[in-house]
């Protein structure tokens, strides 16, 4: 088998599976552009929106939520004529396919009598790629997101796209059944061929930061964990927390750690809600999960489906409690009422009632994060998962 290196979590735990398990396990990095092609992309991507360059060579609307463009963020082209709009994102659409076309052709002899696993699924040019130079082969995708919900998410052409990338690859590993059903809806298809394989996480690392920002005896630490784009929801908590301090609770303090193109505006949103010390930014930090290590609870408030949320794992192999959204696979990690709280994102005075109810209780806490320990431990290893790899590709 032969995999295509990617930055998700997931394919990078099917290769280090398979590693320990002492598997024929190969990864192939995507090849350079040479200086031809990055003058010919140089000449006709549209406004980079940050991050790779694949990121950069197609029109923001086709980008969604994978390429951490805000939900609402206003298109560069919304205001030309319907007809402009399709030919420039067919343009970027078949740009993205030449490019990728290139570069897998350079590695079409290391495919012979393998299984390739490509890390990406949805509005992506890859499987197709792979599929126009390796015709024969098995092409396995992994759906580490759900399906887009940015500007031009139902456009005739991202949708094509989708359908052509489902009909490219052979199988497809998604990360939840919430994602599945999602893109079988989407694909309008019955049921989304593939298989559901969760992820799962080490043993943790226990050490509390240095850096762990001080506090008072009786405060309770609500810790995020997540990348600053919009579909992340850090504003919402932001909104509930202002909710939380009219409620009078002097409790609880909300810690949000990482970094990206949403942390000033989040930040913005904090100092006019004159919160001061109640919400706290640690910025980006390696190894950001060991913070949870000093946390009370554990919160993720995505405004849009999550197609798994790893980080709530983390959480619970330290045994601590998870408040997040109801939405997307989250509910397949996180039990309401026993293993954590359940809440709409956009609800701010409920989810706020439920940050109160959980900082007034240590008890709750304690049982909660028992019982999500427990869940990780049954349900969530890495062991767990690497024995449902084997078993997937011992079938192909």
């Amino acid at each position: 088998m032969q995999g295509w290196s990617g930055v998700t979590t997931f394919l990078t735990q099917i290769c280090e599976a398979f590693r320990q398990s002492g598997h024929p396990l190969r990864e192939v990095a995507l090849p350079p552009l040479d200086q031809l092609e990055e003058k010919v992309l140089e000449g006709v991507h549209t406004p980079n929106v940050g991050g790779a360059l694949r990121a950069a060579t197609v029109p923001v609307e086709c980008s969604g939520r994978t390429r951490d463009v805000a939900r609402n963020a206003p298109s560069p082209i919304m205001n030309e004529g319907q007809f402009v709009r399709d030919i420039k994102l067919s343009a970027g659409y078949l740009l993205e396919l030449y490019r990728d076309i290139r570069m897998v052709w350079r590695l079409r002899r290391q495919w012979r009598g393998c299984v390739i696993v490509v890390n990406e699924f949805g509005c992506e040019t890859v499987p197709v790629a792979l599929r126009f130079v390796a015709p024969w082969s098995r092409i396995v995708a992994i759906s580490h997101t759900h399906p887009g919900h940015g500007v031009d998410a139902n456009h005739w052409v991202r949708c094509w796209l989708e359908r052509l990338c489902y009909w490219s690859v052979s199988d497809i590993l998604y990360n939840s059944d919430a994602s599945r059903r999602e893109w079988s809806a989407k694909l309008g298809v019955s049921a989304s061929k593939g298989r559901v394989i969760h992820l799962g996480t080490e043993s943790p690392d226990l050490s509390v930061p240095s850096d762990y920002p001080a506090r008072e005896p009786d405060t309770v630490d609500f810790v995020c964990v997540a990348r600053f784009v919009a579909w992340k929801g850090q504003s919402n908590l932001v909104r509930v927390w202002q909710e939380v301090v009219k409620k009078g609770n002097n409790s609880a303090r909300l810690i949000l750690i990482g970094g990206g193109p949403c942390l000033d505006s989040v930040r913005l949103a904090a100092e006019l809600a004159k919160l001061g010390t109640r919400v706290v930014f640690m910025g980006e930090r390696t190894k950001a999960d060991r913070y949870f290590n000093a946390a009370d609870v554990a919160v993720l408030m995505s405004n849009e489906p999550e197609a798994f949320g790893l980080v709530l794992l983390e959480a619970m192999s330290r045994g601590k409690p998870v408040l997040a959204s109801r939405l997307g696979g989250i509910p397949e990690i996180v039990i309401e009422g026993e293993t954590g709280l359940l809440v709409d994102p956009f609800d701010y005075e409920s989810a706020a009632q439920r940050v109160c109810l959980l900082a007034a209780s240590a008890d709750d806490r304690f049982r909660l994060g028992a019982n999500g320990r427990k869940r990780w431990a049954d349900h969530f290893t890495v062991d767990k998962m690497k024995h449902e790899f084997e078993d997937y590709f011992d079938l192909v």
